[in-house]
């Protein structure tokens, strides 16, 4: 279908990532989910019905994305949602698991979106989940609020480098020892350029719909 929307949700098994899923195929867009585990993927696609598919990624392997992606595209909407918990305090750091979620959550995401460059349609849209943690660290948030703190800084040189336009939409929460994050979307906005905050949104649901606003 020459008019077919295409849309791929990175960490679309559960939670956020597969609320967007959901909406947006049935809007009528053809979705793509990934996770770590391929069988899952699959299976959160199947939940879907119809031509979606599920794709294995981890981005904890950065060098293994562009592989990985090699058969995703044109993508018309872009939606960054994975994410791992981590409980890690500064008197009892563990380095290993603050190497695990910074390279996932940044450099990761980073390089999703360098792997799909060549293949962004002229309208995409990238929306980039990022989380309150970062201005209300919470115990236990150390290595979650610097990863939201540069998954803002993130948004930035992306619009600034990659895109014409941008909007930071719709900060949103769901509990103190879970914040579910910003959404922040990058998106070609017809040469405007700009950064925009919108009111707090709740909980999954309207976060999913915040995005379905963001993408059209």
């Amino acid at each position: 279908m020459p008019d077919q929307i295409s849309a791929l949700i990175v960490g679309g098994t559960s939670g956020i990532g597969r609320e967007i899923a959901h909406a947006l195929a049935k809007r009528g867009e053809e979705v793509t989910v990934t996770g770590r585990d391929k069988t899952r993927a699959q299976t959160a696609a199947a939940e879907i019905g119809g031509r979606h598919r599920g794709l294995a990624l981890d981005l904890t392997k950065p060098d293994e994305i562009v592989v990985a992606l090699a058969t995703v595209g044109p993508v018309d909407h872009l939606v960054l949602a994975a994410v791992e918990r981590d409980q890690n305090s500064v008197r009892a750091y563990d380095t290993g698991r603050a190497i695990r979620l910074l390279t996932l959550k940044v450099v990761g995401y980073t390089a999703v979106v360098h792997a799909l460059a060549p293949r962004f349609s002229a309208t995409a849209s990238i929306v980039i989940l990022g989380g309150l943690a970062r201005d209300w660290p919470y115990p236990g948030s150390t290595t979650i609020t610097m990863a939201n703190g540069a998954v803002s800084s993130m948004v930035r040189t992306l619009a600034r480098r990659a895109c014409a336009g941008a909007r930071q939409r719709h900060p949103s929460r769901r509990g103190w020892r879970q914040p579910r994050g910003e959404i922040h979307a990058i998106r070609d906005d017809r040469g405007r350029s700009g950064a925009h905050a919108n009111r707090p949104v709740g909980n999954d649901g309207r976060c999913c719909g915040s995005h379905a606003f963001t993408a059209r």
